[in-house]
């Protein structure tokens, strides 16, 4: 009897080309045999999926300020969805939905969950067939009304929420065990499988500590919510056997506000440029202890575990952090950071101060022994487990 390829349709908003967490989805399935399609922003084709669905181009009235005033302050919800994405969606992706030609239907954003409302596409075979919602973060419950475009936007925003418990969803997946807490309690639904955000494993070792130059680092999103301001405060502080390295992505003007405060107080900090997602393991390797000082401003931050968490561990570099239950928990497991006290600059430098050659070469022991465990190859398995798919 000939083998029956299975096919998985992924679904996400964000360029997906530029999402680990989407495109080591697609990996996983393809290296299983799948057959891959996705469905998100044209032009952002992923090598080895057979059929990138683009959405088209939204219709120039609704971009306008009258457009988007009429569509939020008068259209019922669902006609908004209508108009916003479910119409840019391309024809033949909703055929191949509706005709069952998917065993997967992996939703991976919740600005497409009101889709599955739609009975034309989404049929009682497709839904009893089984489609999966891994939502990615934390959706806070009440968008914030902070400008005159939110005050309109935000119950139409609230009402997307709503579908993550949704029943035509039959199995979710999340980041962290805090997070679907929180869903389970708000929605009654069942515990969503945990997939982390892990890299590959990479073959790497610890890099030496100096013990007159220790190498702290921070490599990631340039934002004041992410530690940062108080990385620099504790620099102006800390002995000067500390040195800090900084590889920022993002708004360039927030990067240009570090590099001015790092020069007016002439801190001894240095700014590198990032390395390709694949290759930051061996960029950060040289550094001796990443620093993630994430004080609990939202709900994602309160339970926050973040790519670079675990790229410090394919790095094999030693980790800090404040008191963030879900990193703490982590760190503790495999012994291979310290934790700072709380959340005030104080705490930050005081935890700093006790790192010493000793302590960091033993972290960094730690994280490359855990490197293995703590790596994509392992949430493979649960990233299948979570909708009954099989690794074998």
């Amino acid at each position: 009897m000939a083998h029956s390829t299975q096919r998985a349709l992924v679904i996400v908003m964000s360029p997906i080309t530029r999402d680990p967490r989407v495109l080591r989805q697609v990996d996983w399935l393809r290296g299983k045999d799948w057959e891959v399609d996705t469905v998100g922003p044209a032009g952002h084709h992923v090598p080895g999926v057979d059929i990138h669905y683009g959405l088209s181009e939204p219709a120039q009235w609704t971009r306008s300020k009258i457009g988007s005033m009429f569509i939020y302050a008068l259209l019922p919800h669902a006609l908004k969805f209508s108009v916003l994405l479910e119409r840019l969606i391309p024809q033949e992706v909703c055929d191949r939905i509706a005709a069952g030609e998917y065993d997967l239907v992996l939703f991976n954003d919740h600005h497409f969950l009101p889709w599955v409302r739609n009975r034309k596409v989404f049929t009682p075979a497709v839904v009893e067939r089984g489609i999966h919602l891994d939502i990615h973060e934390y959706v806070r419950p009440r968008v914030p009304r902070d400008s005159l475009w939110r005050v309109f936007a935000a119950p139409y925003y609230d009402w997307i929420r709503t579908y993550i418990g949704d029943r035509r969803f039959s199995t979710r997946s999340t980041v962290a065990s805090g997070i679907s807490d929180l869903y389970v309690s708000e929605f009654g639904i069942e515990p969503l499988t945990i997939v982390r955000n892990a890299p590959p494993y990479v073959e790497l070792s610890p890099s030496p500590v100096d013990p007159e130059r220790i190498e702290l680092l921070y490599h990631g999103a340039a934002s004041d919510v992410r530690g940062i301001p108080e990385l620099l405060e504790a620099m102006k502080v800390l002995p000067e056997r500390f040195h800090l390295t900084l590889i920022l992505v993002g708004e360039q003007a927030r990067i240009d506000s570090y590099v001015r405060t790092v020069e007016q107080h002439q801190l001894r900090v240095q700014f590198v440029d990032p390395a390709p997602v694949a290759e930051i393991a061996q960029h950060i390797n040289p550094y001796d202890i990443e620093v993630m000082f994430y004080r609990p401003l939202n709900r994602n931050l309160e339970f926050a575990l973040p790519n670079k968490l675990f790229e410090a561990f394919q790095a094999r570099l030693a980790i800090l952090i404040g008191p963030s239950a879900m990193m703490t928990s982590v760190v503790s497991e495999y012994d291979n950071g310290a934790l700072a006290s709380g959340w005030e600059v104080s705490d930050l430098v005081a935890a700093i101060e006790q790192l010493d050659h000793e302590s960091l070469s033993r972290m960094k022991h730690n994280s490359d022994r855990a490197a293995r465990e703590i790596s994509a190859e392992t949430e493979r398995e649960a990233f299948f487990r979570s909708f009954g798919g099989t690794t074998a």
